[in-house]
């Protein structure tokens, strides 16, 4: 087995240099939320099965979905990486990615992000790891440590090269994150400009607009760069979430709930815990604000009630809550006890449960018949909520809840406490 150095100078263990083009390839439509990324590591693998990044690639992905139907998939890709790494001898920066692979499937995100952050200081240009602990460092609710992990490495990229853009983006967002919205804007339209397939920088700006209260600039953003982002995966719908949201903001509910219809309500037929989020958080801030959404809630029940076993992310679980208990589903006392049982639990996310998550169950589960004992809970851990990740904007729903809650069971005294 061979090593080789693509153009950022980085070291790759395969049988070919061939295999490298591939696997930039894989790359590339990854940054671009393509759907064709699998499709081009299943062609890797075929051609050199030996190629050690393209195998731990796929175990990224395999974990990025979310979904527990890849547990045992994922158990035997390490045990294959594990025999793989010691026959080929694999370089230490290969080692070190698998590492963070094994920690993350072990629920420990943080050590997981501690070797990529570690790794990154040898090699600025590993795109790879910078998304990851990107991705990592937003479960981790984190703005601040996000905008720090790419801009330790921007004086580093060369200007010119392909994924540039796609590092500028990524630094947009950290930055809209930590409220730095001029430079986030500036930032994510420079990118956009350069690339019009990113659609996280798209993502970016859109923020940006959505936290500054600039719902109609919004709603023009991302009808403007709708051609470089329509075609692309599941992530689309979260950006038509966005759309959804600026509607919102515009007093247009009647837009948002079109909008819901045309282009969301299908999307959760793919079972991705992302296009759940978006439903459910949209359906009930439609329903903070006066607006009957009728059987709407039924399909989500459906998909919510497969999943209350589930253990991957405290952020879906939450969400997949929110239809069971609008709904009062037979399936919401099981989902409740699945949270409990997880909270005794040692791994990150549970630890992050018992601390956090457990107040935030209980105020979703009480909060459409008992607004009152649901604003308590909230209250109790709104000072800790941004520890569950996801986004400014999407943890918001649960600052709506207590207002909502709070309105519900006439303690509008409260609310200054969740402006």
């Amino acid at each position: 087995m061979t090593v080789y150095s693509n153009e950022l100078n980085l070291v790759y263990t395969a049988s070919s240099a061939e295999s490298l083009p591939l696997f930039d390839a894989a790359l590339t439509s990854y940054l671009g939320a393509r759907t064709d990324v699998m499709e081009i590591l299943d062609g890797l693998r075929g051609t050199d099965p030996d190629m050690f990044m393209g195998q731990v690639f796929r175990g990224y992905l395999l974990k990025l979905a979310g979904h527990p139907q890849f547990v045992a998939p994922l158990a035997d890709l390490i045990n294959s990486l594990e025999a793989q790494a010691s026959a080929l001898s694999v370089t230490s920066r290969e080692q070190t990615h698998l590492k963070v692979l094994q920690l993350w499937i072990e629920d420990q995100s943080a050590a997981a992000l501690s070797l990529l952050e570690q790794l990154l200081l040898q090699h600025p240009l590993d795109m790879l790891a910078l998304r990851i602990a990107h991705y990592l460092h937003f479960y981790e609710g984190s703005g601040a440590a996000m905008s720090a992990s790419t801009e330790r490495v921007l004086n580093a990229w060369p200007k010119d090269h392909p994924h540039f853009p796609y590092l500028q983006g990524m630094h947009a967002f950290g930055l809209e994150e930590c409220g730095d919205y001029d430079q986030a804007l500036a930032l994510g339209q420079d990118a956009v400009q350069a690339n019009s397939q990113d659609i996280w920088a798209t993502h970016a700006v859109a923020h940006v607009y959505e936290m500054l209260g600039e719902y109609e600039q919004g709603n023009n953003w991302l009808t403007e760069t709708e051609p470089g982002w329509r075609d692309t995966n599941n992530f689309r719908y979260h950006v038509i979430w966005h759309q959804a949201l600026f509607s919102l903001g515009l007093g247009d509910h009647d837009r948002a709930l079109a909008i819901y219809d045309q282009q969301l309500a299908d999307s959760i037929n793919d079972d991705f815990y992302l296009d759940v989020c978006n439903n459910a958080a949209l359906l009930w801030r439609l329903e903070f604000l006066g607006v009957d959404v009728g059987q709407r809630w039924q399909p989500l029940v459906d998909i919510c009630a497969a999943h209350i076993k589930d253990r991957e992310l405290l952020f879906a679980n939450l969400h997949y809550l929110i239809p069971l208990a609008v709904t009062s589903a037979p399936a919401l006392e099981p989902a409740l006890e699945n949270f409990s049982d997880w909270a005794q639990g040692s791994t990150g996310q549970a630890v992050l449960c018992r601390e956090v998550g457990l107040q935030l169950a209980q105020a979703v589960a009480q909060a459409p018949q008992q607004p009152g004992a649901a604003l308590d809970c909230l209250l109790a851990v709104k000072d800790e909520t941004y520890r569950i990740g996801g986004s400014k904007a999407q943890r918001d729903l649960f600052r709506l809840l207590g207002r909502h809650a709070a309105k519900q069971s006439h303690r509008e005294e409260l609310l200054s406490q969740l402006s």
